[in-house]
């Protein structure tokens, strides 16, 4: 009866520890699946979509590109430069310099000028160029009264819309700006942009540009 004994509570100890073990684990088990399941709808409520991640930031979105549709035989390139080919694009934008020293419409330009070493007032009083200022001012003109001084030439940077407005003829908008030289340098602040509205007419590789609609002003801005 003692050996019986013996071994019924042997084999009585396993049967029970695998039985706390059945009865437990699946409790177990289930808080921490709960727990799990708890943490990662948390984690996916703070993150976007997908797992990327977001940086808050307040720098402004740059210029983005206009979605412009051509028609066929015309894209952006060719547009382009057949607005810059044009003479009053491509026109210069000039300053004049008046001789006459203390003139207040050009105190800025002339200003500039003798500071470079590019002119310099005469014993007798009017303005001239120096020897280097004759080297430097690419077509600068001579006038009675006033040196007329190029400082800067339009750049086109992109078309903002094409619009068909029959008769296959399309009116183009398009943004540039000024592009200073040296001496439009000094008197030029911030770049702004500019707009001007050009109508082409055409087909499959004769586009021309008809006419200005709205054309580029001379603002030095």
């Amino acid at each position: 009866m003692t050996t019986e004994f013996r071994i019924g509570r042997t084999l009585a100890i396993p049967f029970a520890i695998l039985a706390i073990f059945l009865i437990a684990n699946p409790r177990t088990c289930k808080r921490t699946l709960v727990r799990n399941n708890a943490a990662v709808t948390t984690n996916s409520a703070s993150e976007p979509a997908g797992g990327s991640l977001i940086i808050n930031s307040n720098v402004a979105a740059p210029h983005r590109q206009a979605v412009v549709h051509y028609p066929e035989g015309l894209d952006a390139a060719r547009l382009q430069y057949l607005v810059e080919i044009d003479p009053q694009f491509a026109a210069p934008k000039t300053m004049p310099c008046l001789k006459a020293k203390g003139q207040t419409a050009s105190t800025d330009l002339c200003t500039v000028l003798t500071q470079r070493g590019y002119a310099e007032y005469s014993a007798d009083g009017p303005l001239v160029l120096t020897r280097e200022g004759v080297l430097k001012l690419n077509a600068v003109t001579e006038m009675s009264d006033s040196w007329i001084v190029p400082v800067g030439q339009r750049k086109f940077i992109s078309v903002e819309r094409l619009d068909d407005t029959g008769d296959g003829k399309f009116l183009a908008t398009v943004r540039w700006q000024w592009k200073p030289n040296e001496i439009g340098g000094s008197l030029l602040g911030r770049l702004q942009d500019h707009t001007l509205s050009a109508e082409f007419a055409g087909g499959a590789g004769h586009w021309v540009m008809n006419r200005y609609v709205k054309p580029p002003d001379t603002d030095w801005r």
